[in-house]
């Protein structure tokens, strides 16, 4: 069972436990897998994020698990072949929430990639797999999936297989798994300082945002698992930060029926079209992200009409302006380097491997991509081994827990994914609502957010701001028009009586969201 929310009894815990065996800073999905990973040693662990969890690059990717088909083009075989081996891996234990989805390649005469090449490229790709999976495509059959797809020279199209998923959900997954094994997850409380007896690292300084004062907390380890923000707590390591920005449609707008990639016709970058969540998502973009890291990303104009220029140049018909965007979001990703570099260069072939810098009871981990997420994890843990007085190699770690259903429709389904082994209590929690049970397991418009996910939210998964809640928790905020606002006295009836917020509280979070909504997911001005 999860417990209901009792913030101030969890940081009594976190100041109380004399020495943790082990501090995660950093709530995104590097941090979430060593903190599963570490509760299941039967280590006593902490997590601690300065924002909220998920907030940061995990919240904001482009929602696929793959094996990057441009790294086989690169060369950086190994990272493929793990990322493959790490996809199949996620698709078999994470269904529901990790889905086998269908991409795509168009091939137009005398124009890369022609179809024997890619099939080449696809060939390798499968052999990574331990399978082939992929086919070649007729026109006719071609045009099925992606209506409206130039027609101009088009001989035919490549379909392979590679995965979507919600990548906040595969975060507080981790995290509530990990908590039932006795884990501490606290969002809201920045580390300002590291605290260190001669040259070892022994805790850590902590500011919680509903706190006046900071509180020292002791560790054997501290992981700094921060990602983009890694050298402000570790200034030896170089990051170059990467924005990749991402724009949401109507699906009726521009429906397709699998994810695209293309090659960009002004620089032949790959840009993605695919539906998700009921809408379709198209990203990304690449530039530097040269912005202060203590504000949100947020899409340029610039990267919204670099994107028109893609879609415009692939489905010639479709003349998709700014008036037809629902939302956008940017995320950063962290680019290690080992000595800083021109920005004025591309960062297109900049390596997306992960790397770790050890000093004694300190490690930082990051780069690295979504999909190996485990990978890393299991590297922190052999690092950290020794410091925590356990036998290496350490053992693989449970990725996620058996949701034990049986008879799944497309609903069980999709919760099982979300909720994993608490999808009972989930479905408990939907019997006990005065909204009738028909209304609670029914869809919020043409979202795929049911709306009793926002009482389960809001009881058991630290909402502390209602961006928490329409941005992560659920995504409402990414697919309904202006944030959801027009479902706001709808949601506020339904979750401010499982909440501790007066109605003056309500108004002020209303306010404070629909700024941020304006400011960083809207369409850029």
């Amino acid at each position: 069972m999860i417990k209901a929310d009792n913030r101030a009894a969890e940081l009594d815990k976190a100041k109380d436990t004399a020495l943790w065996d082990m501090i995660v800073i950093g709530g995104g999905v590097v941090g979430a897998g060593v903190f599963k990973f570490a509760n299941q040693l039967g280590l006593k662990v902490l997590l601690l994020e300065q924002k909220d969890f998920a907030w940061g690059s995990s919240s904001r990717s482009s929602k696929m698990v793959h094996g990057g088909l441009r790294y086989v083009a690169e060369g950086q075989w190994k990272l493929t072949r793990e990322a493959v081996q790490e996809r199949e891996i996620l698709i078999e234990k994470a269904g529901g929430l990790v889905e086998k989805t269908s991409y795509v390649m168009s091939h137009y005469n005398r124009k890369f990639p022609g179809k024997r090449a890619f099939g080449a490229l696809m060939g390798l790709y499968g052999f990574f797999a331990g399978r082939k999976q992929f086919k070649q495509l007729s026109v006719a059959d071609y045009n099925m999936l992606m209506p409206g797809v130039k027609q101009d020279k088009l001989n035919s199209g490549t379909q392979f297989v590679d995965a979507l998923t919600d990548d906040a959900r595969l975060v507080f997954r981790l995290i509530q798994e990990a908590k039932s094994h006795g884990g501490v997850a606290l969002n809201y409380v920045k580390v300002t300082e590291l605290l260190r007896q001669d040259d070892t690292v022994t805790g850590v300084l902590a500011q919680p945002e509903d706190a006046d004062q900071p509180i020292e907390l002791k560790a054997k380890i501290v992981v700094n698992a921060t990602g983009a923000w890694a050298s402000k707590l570790d200034p030896k390591v170089i990051i170059r930060p990467i924005r990749g920005s991402h724009m949401l449609l109507p699906n009726w707008r521009l429906p397709v029926c699998s994810v695209m990639t293309l090659l960009h016709p002004k620089d032949r970058r790959p840009v993605m079209i695919y539906p998700w969540q009921n809408t379709t998502l198209v990203g990304t973009t690449d530039p530097d992200h040269v912005d202060s890291l203590d504000v949100e990303p947020k899409m340029k104009r610039d990267e919204m009409d670099y994107l028109f220029e893609a879609i415009n140049s692939e489905f010639p018909g479709a003349k998709v302006q700014r008036q037809d965007v629902i939302s956008s979001y940017a995320g950063v990703r962290p680019i290690v380097l080992d000595k800083p570099v021109d920005i004025t260069k591309s960062a297109l072939h900049e390596k997306r491997v992960h790397s770790l810098f050890c000093q004694p009871g300190f490690i930082t981990v990051t780069g690295g991509k979504l999909t190996t997420f485990r990978v890393i994890a299991n590297h922190v843990m052999e690092k950290a081994a020794k410091t925590l007085g356990l036998s290496e190699p350490v053992a693989d770690f449970v990725l996620f827990e058996n949701a034990q259903v049986n008879d799944c429709d497309n609903t069980c389904s999709y919760l099982a994914g979300r909720y994993g082994r608490f999808i009972r209590q989930f479905e408990q929690e939907c019997g006990d609502e005065r909204l009738t049970i028909n209304k609670m397991i029914q869809p919020i418009r043409y979202s795929k957010t049911l709306w009793a996910e926002l009482v389960f939210a809001v009881k058991y998964e630290q909402v502390q701001h209602l961006d928490d809640l329409l941005l992560r928790r659920t995504r409402l905020g990414n697919v309904l028009p202006e944030g959801g606002k027009a479902e706001l006295a709808e949601i506020q009836q339904l979750c401010q009586p499982h909440m501790s917020w007066s109605d003056q509280k309500w108004q002020v979070e209303t306010a404070r969201y629909l700024d941020i909504w304006q400011q960083f997911y809207s369409v850029p001005a």
